[in-house]
């Protein structure tokens, strides 16, 4: 299956969005949005395609 979307993070935006991760302060579909955006960053440790 061929990828649709391919996210690529900067080192500020990985920054905020691991920060908005660990503090749980926000709403819960912004912190699941978050964590999901971070686990398919293509130059991060992430999910794999399989």
């Amino acid at each position: 299956m061929n990828k649709k979307y391919i996210v690529r993070l900067t080192d500020e935006e990985r920054e905020y969005l691991n920060g908005l991760v660990r503090k749980g302060k926000s709403a819960a579909y912004k912190i699941r949005h978050a964590d999901m955006l971070l686990k398919a960053d293509a130059d991060a440790a992430g999910w794999t395609d399989e």
